[in-house]
């Protein structure tokens, strides 16, 4: 599962193949394997979720198919001080996050359900995740 979840990031960061992962139904297994027990599946889902994101074609279909729930799922998990989460993970969560703000569409879905989530990372232990929610 970690294998092919990273191939398809490598695939999604190439805008031609976007289209084709989604279709095939593949957003709806990367956001299970997001809430995976294993670190690197978790990881490589985060990756191929933020390479799709960052695709505007592709932003209306991830958020009808509920990418926001788990990815700030995910993300708030990480604000918890004695949490235990791969802040490679989390760092991507909040890159898809800063994708989907880029299209104006998707900014009062996002200032409801993520910016409480984001403002709380400024403060985060973990700096680069304090900027990547900067960018978001």
């Amino acid at each position: 599962q970690c294998g092919a979840a990273g191939a398809m990031g490598n695939l999604a960061a190439n805008i031609e193949y976007g289209d084709e992962i989604l279709r095939a139904g593949a957003q709806r297994y990367l956001m299970i394997m997001l809430r995976s027990e294993e670190e690197r599946c978790q990881r490589m889902a985060a990756m191929a979720l933020c390479n799709l994101a960052s695709n505007l074609q592709n932003q209306p279909k991830m958020i009808a198919a509920g990418i926001l729930e788990p990815v700030v799922g995910e993300a708030t998990l990480a604000l918890d001080a004695k949490s235990k989460s791969d802040f490679e993970c989390v760092r991507y969560c909040l890159l898809i996050l800063a994708n989907l703000a880029v299209c104006q569409t998707n900014h009062p879905q996002l200032m409801a359900e993520a910016l409480p989530v984001l403002a709380q990372f400024g403060a985060h232990r973990d700096v680069k995740c304090r900027q990547y929610s900067i960018f978001a």
